[in-house]
């Protein structure tokens, strides 16, 4: 059996794009989308630091402005007293 050239490199190529799209890299889409999974997740500090993103970028302020607010909430709660103290 011959090899076709370029082959190995295809499969290296094809196997570093789905190891990336599995692993959900935190960087990729848009401040929202990634606010979202955070969000989701429950990560709220990430949620936050996205939202702020989104933020100054002038992106859907208004949905922005509420899911910051909301997630901001989210993470005193869930937070230390000694971090909450920290934050304030």
């Amino acid at each position: 059996m011959s090899r076709v050239p370029g082959t190995e490199r295809a499969v290296w190529l094809l196997s570093i794009g789905l190891i990336l799209a599995v692993t959900g890299c935190d960087r990729l889409g848009s401040p929202h989308q990634r606010a979202d999974r955070f969000l989701k997740s429950g990560d709220y500090a990430k949620a936050v630091a996205a939202l702020d993103e989104a933020i100054a970028a002038g992106d859907h302020l208004d949905v922005a402005y509420a899911n910051r607010c909301y997630a901001r909430a989210s993470w005193r709660t869930w937070m230390p007293p000694c971090a909450t103290a920290r934050s304030r």
